[in-house]
């Protein structure tokens, strides 16, 4: 089902709301003993579509090219 533009562009507009409210945050000081998956399940309910779109791209596997597999 096509979204219509005015509907798409709302939404873009709200997840552009999102990301500069997200980057407009301090930063959380950087230290090896920092829990990342409590951190983003605490932000889950400030920011659901960066929430949703981090678990889309982060739980992508990594894999190697063949380029870099034939090099080895």
């Amino acid at each position: 089902m096509a979204m219509s533009g005015e509907r798409l562009g709302k939404k873009r507009a709200r997840l552009e709301d999102e990301l500069e409210d997200y980057l407009a945050e301090p930063r959380e000081p950087s230290n090896a003993s920092y829990d990342n998956l409590s951190y983003c399940k605490a932000q889950m309910k400030c920011y659901p579509r960066l929430s949703f779109m981090a678990r889309d791209y982060l739980a992508i596997t990594a894999t190697r090219a063949s380029s870099e597999l034939n090099s080895f």
